[in-house]
């Protein structure tokens, strides 16, 4: 059995796989040889080969249809022009000659191509990228053909290299200057690596850049380098160093793309570049010696494009029109049919299989032949092995439809030779590759429908095609099986080809171009539904829907009624589709999703804005207000407007130009009338596909035109931060709303939770989160167990983004929470018999500068309410109610109906409770009771009991303060002391009693007033020494006391010093000689201890008066010590533990005094004297040393 398909048979030439693309198959040799000429490609060639031979017309316009083979003969022409001239690239120069001399006159052809061979070769250019600045295509170009043949060094400076070079110089040799270049680049939002490849690709945004920061790191310096950077003397200059200096005949440029560069120009720019086109053809025109030849390429002749191109460009064009000379590539009829037959390479052996016979046999030859477009063009043997066998699988009247086609709609992404060769949908490539035995054998008219019917869709722009198109589709949706789709997609490729002198949607040619004669019944089931009808003077079936025309009525309808009533500002939103800002960084730093509302406004209305709350009318953050305007702009008069409005949540972007897009965006605001009539819609189906193109059609023209008006160079981004107003160059408007953010809501909460740091919490399973957490809150009374925050659930997660994560657990939260809260705490304190509506409360925080999401603002409430152990009601309207979850959740969402009132009695007594807490630290405090009053008595007495001695025993109490204070602390003094106590009695009964006051308010200042006292009597204590050793020793403060003492200490006795005298004078003169440091306080501590031998903080409540005694006498007795004679003292000199000379003096002491000190050391060393003389007498001066400080 034969199971073989299509793919057995069949395979499509690799050279046809692959489109050429100059820039990337440049002298590759493979695709060079790949090349299969034609009597008119060479014809062609040798035009090309000639004017390069004779230097003339060397600016010229390559026209010719998509799918033709335009690139792939320059590609040739630039292999022969530029190849490298050795052996290898010899022999493939020579198997082009070989094939072009099979074709008739190919042997002159052949010697042109040798002849130019034998001359210097040239250098390609080839200008591929136009999408930015034309200037900046043909720099690049240049650079990448120089860079491409090793020619760098002939690269001439421009001030883009220029400015390459001098950032490099900074970041090698000064590191400071490029450090304040890269943040003068992130300033403005500008990535510096992204900037410096900018740089490298001769973008004028990017110069523009540099030479506006260059200043501002050079302290003021102007970037003004002697260099080059206009395109004509860089390629002339170039040219003649090539001739020159490097053994080239020239440059050659080739345009490619150059129709769809004309398709895209700026009306703005369109000047501009066709002076710089105009002005490389007279280059070109104009170069002898060092040649320059110019070529561009287009799919059609420009005077074609007159119905789609802008005036301003078609009479910028003609300037140039006769500076170039227009060739077209035209090839005939039998040559497309043999490209065609090329292609699809066929095994011999096909032709006996049975399925193909029926396809090619002498039947179907005639009937194909006696077609016109056939029988005039072809013998018959030639129609039957070029066009029926040639180009099987296609049927001869599908070949016919598919050249006619690709030459009207085709583009790069599909032509006649990407459906033949692309494995990629409805392709035939793909039909051969999937076919199967039982399937047809065939493609027909249908296969080149369905493959270039995305193209029809697009060609808005050719009326005729794309409205064929509407018809066929609306047409195909009434189709009830395959038949009738394909006998609609036959007729709608013969309407697309549009050529009735050569063939027309009749029955004949229907059936032919199917390959299916059984069609007839079809046709007529088709007709009696009224999907087609058949004209009667000429036999062809038409769509009985003519989709677009009607559409088009109805928007010139609209146009005359509406006049210029129309909402521009909402066409542009929803064709940009751009209704917020977001500002990325903000919400990263602080965890949450602020946005600014978008809007587009135009000048006049702006203008007369007075009020800016007109603009601030929604639930956003902020505004961002594009202008635009179709008459003209005055940048000064807007930003003076804006200065006016002086509303820091404001940003304006304001453009330097009036929009040229009025017509297309009336066209679009039009349409979404049109959508919404349903009646207009319901009579028209096909209009519902028509609709969405014009749409995205308009959409396209209007965005380009918008990307270009308000781009870093042509807008202004106007914004306030703080009181300054700034501005930022265009597209910056989420730079502008972040500093905004910044500036407006600067004391925004850190809260890393997205799910419930929003302004709505629109899932259920949130809001149950939220609700559990608020009732957990309210039953612990503020504080939640670690069980419960400890999961992974949602209330876990939220609870501590919101508890844990902030540091409002451990009391360490940053200010901006604590500030919330209290403003939270202190309306509930306003509410004390005072009935306060929630609104105002809630306004304030989510304002600026807090801005808090309404989504956590229920808890943190919740969380403020339990803490409170006041009588709280909650009013709804007039009536009472119950506090809960959802009531609190209510209070924040619909504050306006909510009010609180807190009972005064009950108030006061928490806010003394409150205070007492804060006062004496007993949060912090552990090992504490349930009882919260008692905590508080238990954290009082551990205060009073951690007070230092002297503080305790206030033994001058009332030289330190007033005799009532005095008093108030002796009173609370003797409370805290007690052993037992009853904790309530003693703050709400005693100590109010004691304190004489009926006020908690009172009581809390008196108590907070006697701990302050306490707290602070040792540093009084610490200054009143200080002032009586001052006094001691001189009265006044010339000299710091370090100093004083030091001086007083130098000019006693040497006696004094190294005499041995009684203790408190050794001790007191030791420690002056070893006074180390310089501050009062810790001179008079160490002063202090050596004439009391006790620290200060453990004084009693008269070592004071004992001190002042004690140092007073002292000083005369050190005073009165005479120096002694050396015959009457003895001396005792050593080198002490620490290495230091020790030399005393002292007077010999008498046998009957000490005498019994003096027994038991002899005896003592007598005890131990098995140890050696030296270590008893070591033993013996460590203890003198000791005794003598």
């Amino acid at each position: 059995m034969n199971n073989k398909t299509l793919k057995d048979y069949i395979q499509v030439n690799s050279s046809f796989k692959t489109a050429v693309n100059l820039y990337l198959s440049l002298n590759k040799t493979e695709k060079v040889l790949s090349y299969i000429p034609t009597k008119a490609s060479s014809v062609f060639l040798k035009d090309y080969i000639k004017s390069v031979i004779n230097n003339k017309e060397q600016a010229s316009l390559l026209v010719g249809p998509y799918g033709k083979g335009k690139s792939h003969l320059l590609l040739v022409l630039l292999a022969i022009l530029s190849l490298e001239r050795n052996e290898k690239n010899q022999e493939v120069i020579q198997e082009l000659c070989e094939k072009f001399e099979v074709i008739d006159d190919g042997d002159s052809l052949s010697e042109d191509i040798k002849y130019v061979w034998n001359n210097k070769r040239f250098l390609p250019v080839i200008i591929n990228n136009t999408s930015g600045d034309l200037n900046q295509a043909f720099l690049t170009a240049l650079h990448d053909a120089l860079k491409r043949e090793g020619l760098e060094k002939l690269s001439p400076d421009t001030y883009f290299s220029l400015a390459f070079e001098r950032i490099n110089s900074w970041k090698k040799d000064y590191p400071e200057t490029f450090s304040q270049f890269v943040s003068e680049l992130k300033r403005n939002a500008i990535d510096p690596v992204k900037f410096v490849a900018d740089l490298k690709r001769y973008s004028k945004n990017a110069l523009n850049t540099f030479i506006e920061i260059y200043p501002k790191v050079t302290a003021g310096s102007v970037f003004n380098p002697l260099a080059a950077s206009d395109v004509l003397p860089l390629y002339k200059s170039v040219s003649e160093k090539l001739v020159e200096e490097y053994e080239y005949s020239g440059i050659y440029i080739v345009f490619d793309e150059f129709s769809k560069f004309i398709e895209g120009l700026d009306r703005k720019n369109v000047g501009n570049d066709m002076k710089l086109i105009q002005d490389m053809c007279e280059l070109a025109n104009d170069s002898s010696n060092s040649q320059i030849h110019f070529t561009m390429v287009t799919h059609k002749s420009i005077k074609e494009y007159g119905k789609y191109l802008s005036i301003e460009l078609i009479n910028a064009f003609t300037g140039i029109e006769g500076r170039i000379i227009e060739k077209f590539f035209v090839t005939s009829s039998k040559n497309n049919y043999e490209l065609i037959k090329h292609a699809i390479i066929k095994d011999e052996s096909i032709y006996t299989e049975k399925k193909i016979k029926k396809y090619l046999d002498s039947n179907k030859l005639d009937k194909y032949y006696q077609l016109p477009i056939f029988g005039s063009n072809f013998k018959k043997e030639d129609f039957d092995e070029i066009v029926l066998k040639g180009c099987y699988p296609l049927n001869p009247v599908a070949t016919y439809l598919l050249l006619n086609v690709s030459e009207k709609v085709a583009q790069n992404e599909r032509t006649l030779f990407t459906f033949i060769s692309n494995d990629e949908p409805n392709s035939m490539a793909r039909f051969i590759s999937e076919h199967e035995n039982d399937a047809p054998w065939i493609l027909g008219a249908d296969a080149i429908y369905d493959y270039f019917s995305g193209l029809f869709k697009k060609e808005v722009s050719n009326e005729l095609v794309h409205s064929i198109w509407l018809s066929a589709e609306a047409a195909i949706n009434k189709c009830v099986n395959d038949e009738e789709r394909r006998v609609v997609k036959a007729i709608a490729i013969i309407q697309v080809v549009n050529k009735s002198e050569e063939i027309i949607a009749s029955e004949n040619s229907i059936f032919l171009s199917l390959n299916d004669e059984e069609l007839g019944e079809t046709i007529e089931e088709l007709v009696k539904r009224q999907v087609i009808y058949k004209k009667g003077a000429s036999g062809a079936y038409v769509f009985k829907t003519k989709a677009g025309t009607e559409l088009r009525a109805e928007i010139r309808r609209q146009k005359e009624i509406k006049g210029d009533n129309i909402n521009y500002g909402q066409a542009l939103e929803l064709i940009t589709d751009r209704h917020f800002v977001i500002p990325r960084r903000f919400n990263s730093i602080h965890y949450m999703t602020r946005y600014f509302s978008h809007e587009y406004l135009s000048v006049d209305a702006f203008l007369t804005v007075s009020d800016i709350n007109t603009l601030l009318n929604d639930r956003a953050d902020g505004k961002v207000i594009t202008l635009y305007s179709f008459e003209g702009i005055n940048q000064t008069q807007i930003k003076e407007h804006i200065q006016k409005l002086n509303c820091d949540r404001l940003v304006v972007v304001v453009p330097k130009h009036k929009l040229s897009v009025q017509k297309e965006i009336k066209e679009f605001a039009i349409l979404q009338s049109i959508r919404d009539d349903r009646v207009f819609l319901s009579e028209n189906e096909a209009i519902h596909r028509e609709i969405p193109l014009l749409e995205e059609d308009i959409t396209l023209v209007v965005e380009e035109e918008l990307e270009k008006e308000y781009d870093a160079t042509n807008a202004l981004v106007f914004y306030y931060e703080g009181i300054k107003l700034k501005k930022l160059g265009g597209c910056k408007e989420e730079c502008a709303v972040n500093a905004c953010c910044e500036s407006v809501y600067s004391k925004t909460p850190k809260i890393n939770n997205e799910i419930i740091n929003r302004s709505v919490i629109a899932t259920a399973q949130t809001k149950k989160a939220r609700a559990t957490i608020i009732d957990e809150i309210i039953k612990g009374a503020g504080v939640v167990s670690a069980d419960f925050y400890a999961g992974t659930n949602q209330e876990a997660t939220i609870y501590r983004s919101l508890f844990c994560n902030t540091g409002l657990v451990d009391g360490i939260a940053d200010s901006n929470l604590f500030e919330i809260l209290e403003i939270l705490d202190k309306y509930v304190d306003e509410c004390v018999d005072n009935k306060q509506s929630f609104k105002p409360v809630i306004d304030k925080i989510t304002s600026a500068p807090y801005g808090m999401r309404m989504g956590v603002v229920p808890i943190y409430l919740s969380y403020i309410l339990a803490r409170r152990r006041e009588d709280i009601v909650v009013y709804y309207a007039d009536h009472e109610v119950q506090i809960s979850a959802d009531i609190i959740v209510n209070m924040c969402e619909k504050a306006d109906d909510y009010s609180l009132f807190v009972s005064k009695e009950d108030h006061l007594k928490e806010k003394y409770i409150r205070k007492l807490n804060e006062l004496f630290s007993v949060s912090e405090t552990r090992n504490l009771t349930e009882n919260r009053i008692k905590n508080i008595v238990i954290c009082m007495q551990r205060w009073f009991r951690s007070l230092p001695l002297v503080t305790r025993n206030v033994a001058n109490i009332k030289a330190y303060t007033d005799s009532t204070l005095a008093s108030n602390m002796k009173k609370l003094q003797r409370n805290l002391q007690k052993v037992e106590f009853n904790s309530y009695e003693i703050l709400f009964s005693t100590l109010p009693k004691e304190f004489d006051t009926k006020s908690y308010e009172k009581t809390y200042k008196i108590i907070e007033d006697c701990k302050n006292s306490y707290d602070a009597y040792l540093e009084w204590m610490m200054n009143e020494i200080i002032n009586v050793t001052y006094e001691i020793y001189g009265g006044k403060r010339k000299l710091d006391l370090y100093h004083l003492l030091k001086e007083w200490y130098e000019k006693q006795s040497g006696t004094s010093k190294q005499g041995l005298l009684d203790g408190r004078v050794t001790n007191y003169m030791s420690c002056l000689e070893k006074l180390n440091v310089y501050d009062d306080l810790e001179v008079a501590k160490k002063v202090a201890k050596a004439v009391t031998d006790v620290y200060v903080d453990n004084w009693t409540d008269d070592t004071f008066e004992e001190y002042k005694t004690s140092l007073l006498e002292l000083k005369n007795q050190i005073e009165s010590v005479k120096e002694a004679s050396s015959t009457e003292q003895m001396k005792l000199s050593f080198m002490g533990s620490k290495g230091n000379l020790i030399e005393k003096y002292y007077e010999p002491v008498d046998e009957s005094t000490g005498s019994i000190l003096r027994n038991i050391l002899e005896d003592t060393l007598e005890e131990f004297d098995d140890m050696s003389v030296n270590d008893r007498v070591g033993i013996l001066l460590e203890m003198i040393e000791k005794v003598i400080g």
